[in-house]
């Protein structure tokens, strides 16, 4: 299921379906999370945020920060990258909700 979805995003240029590859790495990094295998939830939400950052997708990438800031705070116990990540979670969704 992953490689196909990889594939997908080489081939289109589409931001409509890349914010859908988007999403659905952040969920796949959520599974994996709630699985206790967070070493690879990370590397989902990074290739997240890296499409929703290409394509402007505000708040995806409002999600992805809120998931990596998960990720810090419940497995490395990292609270200040953990705050950092949430921080600009909230910021961006602050500016969305403002618009």
């Amino acid at each position: 299921m992953f490689k196909i979805i990889e594939s997908d995003e080489n081939i289109t240029n589409d931001s409509l379906a890349k914010s859908g590859i988007a999403a659905a790495y952040g969920n796949i990094g959520v599974i994996y999370s709630r699985r206790g295998n967070y070493q690879d939830a990370l590397e989902f939400f990074l290739k997240s945020l890296k499409i929703a950052e290409e394509i402007g997708d505000w708040e995806g990438i409002a999600n992805s920060y809120n998931n990596i800031g998960n990720y810090f705070c419940l497995k490395e116990a990292n609270y200040s990258e953990a705050l950092k990540n949430y921080s600009n979670a909230l910021s961006i969704f602050n500016t969305i909700k403002s618009r």
